[in-house]
């Protein structure tokens, strides 16, 4: 059986920004390319809430982070939880 892992929006907007000149996001943009490689390895998943929050931004940025998620189940939201009642 293979482990489930949450996707967040991190991991995405790592995934699919240009390379940084930053040595610390460069760091976890080929940790998250590393993972990326690796993720048949994993069942992904994710929410609606991450395809919310990738979806803003500019024209480009949020195509290519959709285009990511796409492949990704997403989990149901319960609203009592989130509420949290």
């Amino acid at each position: 059986m293979k482990r489930k892992i949450y996707i967040e929006t991190s991991v995405i907007s790592y995934l699919t920004a240009c390379p940084s000149k930053n040595v610390i996001e460069a760091g976890h943009q080929q940790s998250t390319y590393f993972f990326s490689d690796r993720r048949s390895k994993f069942d992904l998943v994710a929410s609606e809430l991450l395809v919310t929050e990738c979806s803003a931004g500019d024209i480009l940025a949020p195509n290519k982070r959709l285009d990511a998620l796409s492949t990704i189940p997403l989990l149901d939201i319960d609203i009592l939880c989130v509420e949290g009642k």
